[in-house]
Parts: C-alpha cells; structure tokens; sequence
C-alpha cells in the first residue's frame, strides 16, 4: 500500500525545487488504501482497525466519507461530491503505516517494551470493565472561532 523512494538530486524536478541531500518520497496505493479504509469502516465490532467517530461530528462529514464508489477501475466519485474526509482516512492510514513500519523495526524494543506495547496483564491500555470508574464524565471540547481582521478589508 505504501512504498518508499528517494527523490534524485539531478533530476529536474529537484534541481528547481533546490533540494539539498536525500528527500524520501512517500509512493501510495490509493486504490488499495481506500480499499483497506472501507473495510476498515464496515467493522462493526470494536477490535483491531475498528475506526472510532466521536459523537460531536457533523453530517456532513459522513456524506463525505460515502462520496467515492469503487469500480472496476478503482475508487471513482461518480456524483463530484466533496471527499476529503475519505481521502484523509486515508492518508492518516498512509501514515500510521510509514510510522509503525519505522517504529516496529527500529525503535520498538521487544525486550523491554513500552506500557502499551507490554503483555497484557501489565498493559496500559487494558482495563477490567467491571472495575472502570463509572465517574467519568463525557466532555466535549468545542473550539471558538477567531476573526481576524485582515489590512484593507
């Protein structure tokens, strides 16, 4: 889904952007990207690629997800409606995949794992339902919108 390549200095796209040493460039599958993403949005239990919506989301961020359909030529978005939701599920996939093959090969340490990553009696991340605090309370964060006055407007 995701390969790596590094940009060569003497080709003609590098010399006008000026580049300066090694500039890796990230190649994607977008076909089979989307394919993992929709897969991925038809789970309907919680568990490994499960993805998560926060309540507060709008309508109009699920039409967005729903815009594209996948065709024999691959994911087309017959009706021109916004889609940016979706493509961004998927370059946040892109991402996690670029990280986690970066960070399971070299940086995470079997042998002495962080919290999270530890087995599962000492994990960080695992809780014992039946003794969760019950007090906590759902927030939802809202962000105030800024204005800002622009010169010769």
């Amino acid at each position: 889904m995701v390969g790596k390549s590094i940009l060569d200095k003497a080709s003609k796209t590098a010399r006008r952007a000026k580049v300066t040493g090694q500039l890796p460039l990230w190649l994607l599958n977008t076909t089979m990207l989307k394919d993992a993403v929709a897969s991925n949005l038809k789970r309907d239990k919680i568990g490994a690629d499960y993805i998560h919506f926060p309540e507060w989301l709008k309508p109009w961020f699920y039409s967005e997800i729903v815009a594209e359909t996948r065709t024999e030529k691959g994911w087309e978005n017959v009706g021109q409606a916004r889609n940016e939701s979706f493509d961004l599920l998927c370059y946040a996939k892109a991402g996690y995949l670029i990280k986690m093959d970066s960070y399971w090969k070299k940086e995470l340490r079997w042998d002495n794992p962080p919290a999270w990553a530890d087995e599962w009696d000492n994990n960080s991340e695992v809780s014992d339902l039946d003794n969760s605090d019950n007090s906590i309370k759902k927030t939802v964060t809202t962000r105030s919108r800024v204005r800002l006055k622009m010169a010769g407007r």
